[in-house]
């Protein structure tokens, strides 16, 4: 697929969303199972078992081995954006004055384990693929203990949400959500990816990757479809959600950017043992350079997918929460395609 092809397609999913959204509405309330299961949670689901299908047949492996610096890197990587949701909120909602949905909304992108599609811009950037996969499967695992922690003490210092995260099963459910619909699926395409045979695994992973792609704009689709009809009569709603977005995103990428020694890692966590003293300079160089980009990618993309998930469910009636976060999905692509600037690869996001 063309470069920018993910961008244009989301662009067309809001389009859809804002203008179209009957076919979304209904689809959310379909039952799926019980009473409590809609589509929403089965293609989040669906996302992260493609995203650890990508998983090489060693990265297991490769996680267990260097497990304690990866668990480092990983709550590195998930404090940067936390630090620099509380410089966005202290400065557009403490100082400037504005909606407290939005800093909840900046507070829930934060919140989110790193983004799937973070392997597959790595891969088409020449990033550190083990690492990727090592910080998604990490951090998503950490995710049903830091999660509901972040987002509850960001509801309670806002205020914003926290009748609303009281009244609903997700105040006690979060941890759970995350741990059925995040963890166990990534999990479960990490370690089936690990049994595949490189023959399988060569065939698996294109396909693996577009299903992502078509689920990532169908969710996004279908959790736009809430609130997105609102621009139409009121385009200035997205304002202080762009505003704040673009903040997030920029302050994160500017932590990375100042913070070198902090993304210094061992040049032995993503190798094979056997293989370091045939290491060259430059190999070294080019090795530090993908560990660069793959974590500079784990700061920058979160789940948002996860993100307008939880918000459609346990917040529907914030929209600005959720117009937050779609629009951080739409500015972190567009800073990763444009400003990032990938190989042309034909994989999608």
């Amino acid at each position: 697929m063309r470069k920018y092809q993910t961008l244009i397609l989301l662009l067309a999913a809001y389009a859809a969303a804002t203008w179209f959204p009957g076919p979304g509405l209904w689809l959310r309330e379909i039952n799926l199972i019980s009473g409590s299961i809609h589509p929403p949670q089965v293609l989040l689901a669906a996302l992260l078992l493609s995203a650890g299908l990508c998983a090489s047949p060693g990265a297991v492996h490769t996680i267990v081995s260097a497990r304690q610096r990866f668990v480092v890197l990983a709550v590195a990587a998930w404090l940067v954006p936390l630090l620099a949701a509380l410089l966005v909120v202290a400065v557009l909602w403490g100082m400037l004055g504005g909606p407290a949905s939005v800093a909840l909304g900046v507070v829930i992108v934060a919140a989110m384990p790193v983004a799937n599609s973070s392997v597959g811009w790595a891969t088409s950037m020449g990033g550190s693929v083990p690492l990727s996969i090592a910080l998604l499967v990490v951090g998503t695992a950490l995710s049903p203990i830091l999660t509901p922690l972040v987002i509850g003490a960001g509801a309670f210092s806002l205020g914003t949400a926290e009748q609303a995260l009281t009244r609903t099963p997700w105040s006690e459910g979060m941890g759970l959500f995350f741990l059925i619909w995040v963890l166990a699926p990534v999990l479960l395409g990490v370690w089936l990816a690990s049994r595949f045979s490189k023959t399988v695994n060569d065939q698996i992973v294109p396909v693996a990757r577009r299903v992502s792609f078509v689920i990532l704009i169908a969710l996004n689709y279908l959790n736009g479809a809430p609130c997105l009809p609102a621009l139409a009569q009121e385009p200035e709603l997205l304002l202080w959600p762009v505003l704040a977005g673009a903040s997030l995103l920029l302050v994160s990428f500017t932590c990375v950017q100042l913070g070198p020694r902090l993304w210094t890692i061992n040049r032995t966590a993503t190798r094979a043992p056997q293989k370091v003293g045939l290491l060259t300079e430059s190999n070294v160089i080019e090795s530090d350079s993908a560990e660069r980009v793959s974590l500079l990618l784990s700061v920058v993309l979160r789940n948002t997918g996860a993100a307008l998930v939880f918000a459609g469910a346990a917040l529907p009636d914030y929209a600005l929460v959720s117009l937050t976060i779609i629009a951080y999905t739409m500015l972190q692509h567009c800073w990763v395609g444009f400003f990032l600037s990938p190989r042309p690869s034909d994989l999608p996001a």
